[in-house]
C-alpha cells in the first residue's frame, strides 16, 4: 500500500499499528529505489564529464565531477568519489545486484558492503558468476550481523577468487589507525582506468573506503593502507 507513495509525517499518529508496518517497509523499499536512482545519476553525471585530454591533469574529470557532486549532496567530494566509485561498480561490476537495488528489494549498506569486500575481483566470469550469486544470497543476509554478513561474502569469494579474500584481508590488516585520510589525485575505479600509476582514494572519511591500485592490465581496489 505505501511501496510508491511515502505518506506524510502527520499521518501517521492515526495510523494502524499494520499500516505503521506497511509504511516502514515500504519507506525502506522506497528509500532503496531513490538511492539506485541517485547512484545512476551520479554515473551519468561522470560519463558526461569524461574528456580524455584531460585524463592526465592535476585536477581531472573525475575530481572535478566528484566536487561537483559533494556539492550537490553537501558531502565532501572523497565521499562523492565513493559514491561514483560504487555507482560504477553497480552497473559494470554487478548490475543484477544493481538492478534488485533499484526494485527496492534489497538495502543500500548491503550492497555497499557486497561491492567493497567483492573490490579486488577483475575476472569478468568470476563477477558475473558472483553478481548471481549474492543476488540469490541476499534475501537472507539481511538478517545477519555485519560481521557474519562479511564472512558470508567472502566464503563465495574464496570459493571464486581466494587471492581476493587473502589481499583484502591483508590489506585491512595494515591499515592505518589515525582514521586520517590518505587520498591523492587522479583517483579511478576499476571500470575508468588502465593507468599504470599507484592512487589512493579517502580512506578514514570516506565511505566505503578504496584504495585503487592500478596495474598495466586492470585497476583492483583494495582496503586502505
Amino acid at each position: 500500500m505505501y511501496d510508491s507513495v511515502v505518506p506524510p509525517m502527520a499521518s501517521l499518529a492515526a495510523a494502524g499499528d499494520a499500516d505503521l508496518v506497511d509504511i516502514v517497509a515500504g519507506g525502506g523499499a522506497a528509500a532503496a529505489r531513490a538511492e539506485a536512482v541517485k547512484l545512476a545519476a551520479i554515473v551519468e553525471f561522470w560519463e558526461r564529464r569524461q574528456t580524455p585530454a584531460r585524463a592526465r591533469w592535476a585536477c581531472d574529470d573525475w575530481d572535478a565531477a566528484a566536487a561537483e557532486i559533494g556539492c550537490a549532496l553537501n558531502i565532501s567530494s572523497g565521499r562523492a568519489s565513493g559514491q561514483m566509485t560504487l555507482g560504477l561498480a553497480l552497473r559494470d561490476r554487478f548490475p543484477r545486484l544493481g538492478r534488485l537495488l533499484a526494485a527496492g528489494r534489497v538495502p543500500l549498506s548491503l550492497v555497499t558492503t557486497i561491492v567493497f569486500r567483492a573490490a579486488l575481483v577483475v575476472d569478468p566470469a568470476v563477477l558475473a558468476r558472483l553478481d548471481g550469486v549474492f543476488v540469490d544470497a541476499v534475501r537472507e543476509w539481511g538478517l545477519l550481523s555485519q560481521k557474519k554478513l562479511e564472512t558470508a561474502i567472502d566464503v563465495w569469494i574464496d570459493r571464486y577468487d581466494p587471492d581476493a579474500v587473502r589481499r583484502l584481508r591483508t590489506g585491512m590488516a595494515g591499515r592505518c589507525g589515525s582514521g586520517g585520510c590518505c587520498r591523492r589525485r587522479n583517483s579511478r575505479p576499476p571500470s575508468t582506468c588502465g593507468s599504470t600509476d599507484t592512487t589512493r582514494m579517502r580512506c578514514g572519511g570516506c565511505a566505503p573506503g578504496w584504495r585503487a591500485v592500478r596495474s598495466p592490465s586492470a585497476t583492483v581496489m583494495t582496503a586502505p593502507a
